[in-house]
């Protein structure tokens, strides 16, 4: 292998979020979330018999080497389109990265899924019992890093690991690898895997021999209050077991707590102590819906005791389908409601938007439909005490962040203000028109501009529009929708701008994401340019404001703003 090839995942994420950058998409990609998608991705490859075209394409990304002719090429920005859907998959569509080998259509079916919190000596006796075949591929994480593994035609154990410069190891042995793994990646007390196998469709039909253990044979010997920690944070058995990595299995959450019942005196207590943990910091965090069902039947008593903490934490964690259950089942229903005051409605409907899952937002505002309509709207407007923004800022920063295709939430939101006598003015409606104009988001800024021309004056409306005057810069960084949208809407664009629009018209077409954004094609970006951001939107907000002081009685012309937004938000560390 060539020492100049460069394979660590750090490189590759420089040269991707300096072309999301130019494409403006609102999100950037970070170590800790990227190793997950490049993880997958290459399991694809692997079952597809193509692994030396993942390394391919991986060696063309980080070294910036573009090859070959326009099959190449495309098969190259399908590959970014990959990474993108693997560590991104909200961009195009509801789920999320636990739903990562259905997006990228593996083509492989899941035959074990396991969590576990086990000394090295018994993972080695667990990893060997495995016996991972040819056809099959791994994803194997710690709490905080994911790697793919893999066994080569001659029989060794492959480690491709995402920080690994020279894109992978091979092992004479299982024990070999977790040895290099645990050297590599220290963590205090016992060792925490996520492990996932993935089989070759084609293979489904064939025995496997020798055959899986069963999870009781694999949970034999577990220890139910091990934990594991490093600076990243602590994990302990049942939090690991029910909530990281997106496992979800109610024959497990019923294996694990006939253990606990087997145990007496201080000992169950403990077991009991660890599982409540487990089951809101890992369960209703992680919107593992199988296991709290099981939970609230088995358990009902000790889940309505936490019921509250399991509500916070399903809102914090998005996951929609615990915080439905907890509001649903009878078990829970009665003490779900009196969480609900109105005295706490702005609180909750914060910590919903904070969520960012559209659907607990709609659920929450259900849970106010007999607020009377104007407590409801001043709940929704008061600003959160952190942030600083009122609940539908809050919703656009949101989407910003996340990518989401997630107009719903603004315009609930945007609805029950104006249903009520508390009317939004034009400066708070500009505001929240240039706040999803810097974050980029094409259906947001139509939904405003559309909220602006029903619900305010012709000279408000007019002077909304004529203050806002982008830079050519900005322009570029900006999607043409949204120029567009302005442009419908009374903004007079610069000549230069006016240019901007007309080169984007003629760009090749490229990728349009759940969020609104046309991407160009990574290919076509290469090598074109490069562009910053800088901050300067107050300079419209003072514009609007010019206007409408000179323009009382007969309007004129409002004043030119150079507008460039501030820098786009990093992204969230992912595990």
């Amino acid at each position: 292998m060539p020492e100049t090839v460069e394979r660590g995942q750090g490189k590759l994420i420089r040269n991707l979020n300096t072309y999301f950058e130019s494409q403006d998409l609102p999100f950037r990609m970070s170590s800790e979330g990227m190793c997950h998608g490049l993880s997958v991705l290459r399991c694809k490859y692997v079952l597809e018999g193509r692994e030396n075209d993942y390394y391919k394409m991986l060696d063309q990304i980080s070294n910036e080497t573009l090859q070959g002719g326009d099959k190449s090429l495309n098969e190259l920005n399908e590959f970014v389109m990959q990474v993108l859907k693997s560590h991104a998959p909200e961009v195009f569509s509801r789920q999320k990265q636990r739903d990562a080998f259905s997006m990228l259509e593996v083509p492989g079916e899941g035959i074990l899924k396991f969590n576990m919190i086990a000394s090295t000596d018994t993972w080695k006796k667990t990893m060997e019992s495995l016996h991972l075949q040819k056809d099959e591929a791994m994803i194997l994480s710690t709490p905080t890093h994911t790697m793919s593994v893999s066994v080569t035609a001659d029989n060794k154990y492959r480690l491709a690991d995402p920080n690994d410069h020279a894109g992978f190891q091979d092992f004479e042995s299982s024990d070999a690898l977790l040895d290099h793994i645990t050297s590599k990646y220290v963590w205090k007390g016992d060792y925490g895997f996520s492990v996932e196998i993935v089989r070759n469709k084609e293979s489904m039909s064939k025995t496997r021999e020798p055959p899986l253990p069963t999870m009781q044979e694999i949970y034999k010997d577990i220890n139910l209050t091990a934990a594991t920690e490093r600076m990243d944070g602590k994990f302990t058995q049942f939090y690991f077991v029910f909530g990281l990595g997106g496992y979800d299995d109610t024959e497990t959450f019923n294996l694990l707590l006939n253990k606990v019942i087997d145990l007496e005196g201080d000992a169950r207590a403990e077991a009991l102590s660890a599982m409540d943990v487990g089951l809101v910091f890992g369960a209703a965090q992680c919107d593992s819906v199988n296991i709290l069902t099981a939970a609230i039947e088995k358990l009902p008593n000790r889940i309505n005791s936490n019921i509250e903490l399991m509500v916070d934490k399903s809102i914090d964690g998005g996951a929609h389908r615990v915080f439905s259950l907890l509001a649903e089942r009878p078990e829970t229903q009665e003490n779900f409601k009196k969480l609900f005051s109105n005295e706490k409605a702005s609180e909750y409907i914060h910590k919903a938007i904070a969520g960012s899952d559209p659907g607990i937002v709609k659920k929450v505002l259900a849970m106010y439909d007999s607020m009377p309509v104007d407590e409801l709207a001043k709940a929704i407007l008061k600003k959160n005490t952190q942030s600083g923004r009122d609940a539908i800022g809050s919703a656009i920063e949101v989407n910003g962040k996340y990518g989401a295709n997630n107009e719903g939430p603004v315009s609930l939101l945007l609805n029950k203000v104006l249903e009520s006598n508390q009317k939004l003015s034009a400066e708070q409606l500009l505001r929240y028109t240039l706040q999803a104009i810097k974050t980029n988001q094409p259906n947001l800024v139509t939904l405003l501009a559309d909220t602006i021309e029903k619900n305010l004056p012709e000279k408000d409306k007019k002077a909304i529009f004529e203050s806002i005057q982008l830079s050519e810069k900005t322009a570029k960084q900006t999607d043409l929708s949204i120029l567009k949208t302005l442009q419908e809407h009374g903004t007079t664009h610069t000549k230069a701008v006016q240019g901007v629009m007309l080169e984007k018209e003629n760009k090749p077409k490229g990728f349009r994401l759940a969020i609104g954004i046309m991407i160009e094609k990574f290919t076509d970006w290469s090598n074109k340019y490069k562009l910053g951001k800088e901050e300067n939107m107050q300079q419209v907000m003072s514009n609007f404001k010019s206007f409408k002081e000179r323009n009382q009685e007969q309007r004129q012309p409002a004043p030119k703003a150079d507008v460039t937004p501030e820098p786009e938000y990093a992204g969230p560390a992912g595990p």
